[in-house]
């Protein structure tokens, strides 16, 4: 469940904002995670195959586990670069400011830990 959200959420902020099509890509990441068949193979790949390389490279097996921006500077295609020009926005920006506590699931009242 995570990794398909996880993979529409990157979808809506790469631009993709047909609901079938984010359907679609839902069922598929959520098929995938439990068949293994459908997970994109590295190289070169379309969009939309590009993308779901970088939820796989971000979540790795472990969908539980924090997502850190490096992995989308660290990835060479192009809907990894523009998360990561992204990312680099939002901290220059001003929209994150480094002495604040940074949002997440885990931790004092995260859902990921059990907390309320």
């Amino acid at each position: 469940m995570l990794r398909s959200g996880w993979a529409v959420f990157l979808a809506l902020h790469l631009g993709y904002c047909d609901l079938p099509f984010l359907n679609q890509l839902q069922q598929r990441v959520f098929d995938a995670s439990f068949t293994g068949i459908g997970i994109p193979s590295v190289g070169r790949a379309a969009d939309v195959d590009e993308l779901l390389e970088v939820v796989w490279a971000s979540m790795g097996p472990d969908a539980a586990a924090a997502v850190k921006g490096e992995v989308f500077a660290g990835h060479p295609g192009r809907s990894a670069q523009k998360v990561a020009q992204r990312l680099q926005r939002v901290l220059h920006e001003a929209m994150i400011h480094e002495a604040e506590p940074v949002p997440t699931i885990y931790g004092e009242r995260g859902f990921a830990d059990g907390g309320q």
